[in-house]
């Protein structure tokens, strides 16, 4: 039994920690961004505060946005020969930042996960943010023999090289609804990886988040549940 969680709403009250009160940040924004939201596998959802849709090269151009080349650069043949989309620059920018995890929230709301897994080592940094937002817990999918206790793991072929991902069977309880989140998505192998890990377990994987899908690898034809991308490259 996954503990309650509080709804999300529209209108929060005022919330007070150690004397500081704020209202929650939880689906109403004052600003509006457009973001990619492809939905894959038949997943509906009611128009929510910003506007979702998908523009060719991943563009994002509204409010404070900048477009997806801009925001994302491309360092070609920075490693192995693969051109390289850096995310820095999107986690660097207080506006990008909070757009994406705007976005993420949003998208994954109604798909009501108990825990968000991140995927080692830079999805550990929106999945937490995410997990946060949606008020869930946060599992940590490490490189291998970074976790102590039993572990379940899997190796994969990603577009650098062959990697191994493990995730603690004590922290993974049978019937968790969990929504896996990486920073790009490009063979989709290391998100299929997770799926497998995670059903191994006995979990219901719910969804997959990413910040960058490089759309022409075709990523998301390696899993059989929705994906949501902020940013989608076609090259």
């Amino acid at each position: 039994m996954m503990a309650d969680r509080p709804p999300h709403s529209a209108n929060p009250e005022p919330l007070s920690v150690a004397g500081l009160s704020w209202r929650a940040r939880v689906l109403t924004y004052p600003r509006a961004h457009v973001l990619t939201c492809p939905t894959a596998h038949g997943l509906e959802r009611s128009p929510g505060p910003f506007t979702a849709v998908r523009q060719q090269g991943g563009l994002m151009k509204t409010g404070h946005q900048r477009d997806g080349e801009s925001t994302v650069p491309v360092f070609k043949d920075f490693r192995a020969g693969v051109a390289f989309r850096d995310v820095m620059p999107v986690l660097a920018s207080r506006e990008s930042f909070g757009a994406a995890i705007d976005g993420l929230t949003e998208w994954s709301t109604p798909l009501a996960p108990d825990y968000v897994a991140g995927i080692d080592a830079r999805g550990f940094i929106l999945g937490g943010a995410l997990a946060d937002r949606l008020g869930c817990g946060f599992l940590a999918i490490r490189k291998e023999g970074k976790l102590p206790g039993e572990t379940v793991g899997r190796t994969f072929s990603g577009e650098y090289s062959t990697d191994r991902i493990e995730i603690r069977k004590d922290l993974v309880p049978p019937g968790a609804r969990v929504l896996i989140h990486d920073d790009i998505v490009a063979t989709g192998n290391s998100v299929a990886a997770a799926v497998e890990m995670l059903e191994e377990l006995g979990a219901t994987v719910v969804g997959i988040t990413c910040l960058i899908e490089k759309s022409f690898l075709k990523g998301r034809s390696r899993v059989s549940v929705p994906l949501f991308s902020v940013y989608s490259f076609d090259a």
